[in-house]
């Protein structure tokens, strides 16, 4: 939640520095924790608050290499696509099989590596709070 904080914009030069500042914040915090799934093999949405569905066993090339990585392409193209004071969009655009594993398939299990997250939720909001006690006077 985003807490009630008593002062003023000093002037309106402050005012828009803070709406050119924050949103490319959030969405550097966006893109970072989206990417960490990544070394942590999920948990970082709200569906995927367990972690990924391990791999089927066998197939040595895959020994010790994290779910979902294979190149790196798929995590290396979590970026920021739009960032402005109304909007901020991540995701991806090259890694065109990437909604498979977020969405899953009949024969692909889902592997959310994108999507709604609480936790998510909380770091915005801390980001948020804490740039608007610095920018207020």
């Amino acid at each position: 939640m985003i807490k009630k904080i008593k002062g003023n914009f000093p002037d309106f030069k402050s005012f828009e520095k803070f709406n050119r500042a924050v949103p490319l914040l959030l969405a550097n915090e966006i893109q970072n924790h989206f990417v960490e799934g990544f070394r942590k093999g999920g948990g970082q949405t709200d569906l995927s608050r367990s972690g990924w569905q391990r791999r089927k066993a066998g197939a040595r090339r895959n020994r010790g290499r994290a779910i979902l990585v294979d190149t790196g392409q798929l995590r290396r193209d979590i970026q920021k696509r739009m960032v402005t004071k109304r909007k901020i969009v991540v995701g991806t655009r090259n890694a065109q099989y990437g909604i498979y594993h977020n969405d899953g398939t009949g024969t692909l299990p889902q592997r959310e590596f994108i999507g709604v997250s609480k936790a998510l939720e909380k770091k915005l909001t801390a980001i948020i709070n804490r740039e608007i006690k610095r920018f207020i006077k």
